[in-house]
C-alpha cells in the first residue's frame, strides 16, 4: 500500500498554527503561578486553579507531540478547531472561572458556559468523526452507516467525559465539575447530543438534497496531512515524481 507523505516544505505553513497553540501554554504557566502566589480569582478553589493551569499546559503541546512521535501530520482544519476549543474551554471556562457563572436551571444553579461548550464539543466531535472514519476507511459506504458513525463516536466521547469528571470530582480537593448534581451530568450530555443532532441533520441534508452545506468542504480538508517522510525517503519520493513526469512527457511524444 502507497503511503501519503506531507511535503517537508508544507511544514513552514504550519510554524504560525504551532505558535497559537504554544501560546496556550503559556497562558498556563502565567495561571499557574497568579494561583501559587493567590493573586485574583478568589471565586475559584486552589485545586482547581492549579489543575486547570497544569491542563492547558499539558493540552498545548499534545498535538505537536502526537505529531513528533507518530511522524504524521494532522490536518490543519483539526489543529484550528483544537485551538479554538481548548482556549475556549479551558483558558476561559476553567482558569479563568466562566464555568463557575451560574444561573438558575431546573431548580438548581448550573453552568450556562459549561452547557454550552458541551454543545459546541458534540458538533466538533462530528467533524473528528468524519477524519477518524476516513483514516479507517469506512466513511462514506452509505449514510446510514456514516449517520452511525457520528453518532457512535461523539456520544460516546460525551459518556467518557462525564466519567473523567465524576473521577476527578472524587480525587482533586475542592474540585466539582458535575457540582455533585445529576441534572448538570444529564444537561451535559443532553447539549452535547442537541448539536451533534445538528450535524447529523446537516449531513443528511446536503447528502440527501444535494444542497451544499459545508461537509463536503469538511471532507475534503479533513483527508489533508499524511505521513512526513525521512530525507532518504523524501530523496526517493522527489525522484519518482520526477521520473513519473518524465514518463508522461515520453508518452505524449
Amino acid at each position: 500500500m502507497q503511503k501519503k507523505y506531507v511535503d517537508r516544505k508544507i511544514e513552514k505553513s504550519r510554524v504560525v498554527i504551532y505558535c497559537l497553540e504554544g501560546s496556550l501554554s503559556i497562558f498556563g504557566v502565567v495561571m499557574f503561578i497568579l494561583a501559587m502566589l493567590k493573586i485574583g480569582f478568589e471565586n475559584l478553589p486552589m485545586g482547581s486553579r492549579i489543575s486547570s493551569s497544569l491542563m492547558a499546559i499539558l493540552l498545548a503541546f499534545l498535538p505537536m507531540l502526537i505529531e513528533k512521535v507518530f511522524r504524521y501530520r494532522l490536518p490543519l482544519m483539526l489543529h484550528i478547531i483544537y485551538f479554538a476549543y481548548i482556549f475556549a474551554s479551558n483558558i476561559v471556562g476553567s482558569c479563568f472561572g466562566v464555568f463557575r457563572m451560574d444561573v438558575p436551571m431546573m431548580g438548581e444553579m448550573l453552568g450556562w458556559y459549561d452547557k454550552v461548550t458541551h454543545a459546541v464539543l458534540g458538533y466538533i466531535l462530528c467533524i473528528v468523526a468524519i477524519y477518524l472514519s476516513q483514516k479507517g476507511k469506512v466513511w462514506g459506504k452509505s449514510i446510514f452507516g456514516d449517520v452511525l458513525l457520528l453518532l457512535a463516536i461523539s456520544m460516546a466521547y460525551a459518556s467518557i467525559w462525564e466519567m473523567y469528571e465524576f473521577a476527578v470530582d472524587h480525587i482533586i480537593p475542592g474540585q466539582s465539575m458535575q457540582r455533585n448534581s445529576l441534572i448538570d451530568t444529564m444537561l451535559d450530555i443532553i447539549s452535547h447530543f442537541a448539536l451533534t443532532v445538528v450535524f447529523i441533520i446537516q449531513y443528511l441534508i446536503e447528502k440527501c438534497g444535494k444542497i451544499n452545506l459545508g461537509i463536503a468542504f469538511m471532507e475534503k480538508n479533513l483527508e489533508s496531512g499524511g505521513r512526513v517522510p525521512k530525507k532518504n525517503q523524501a530523496k526517493q519520493t522527489i525522484e519518482d515524481c520526477v521520473a513519473s513526469e518524465s514518463q508522461k512527457d515520453e508518452m505524449k511524444d
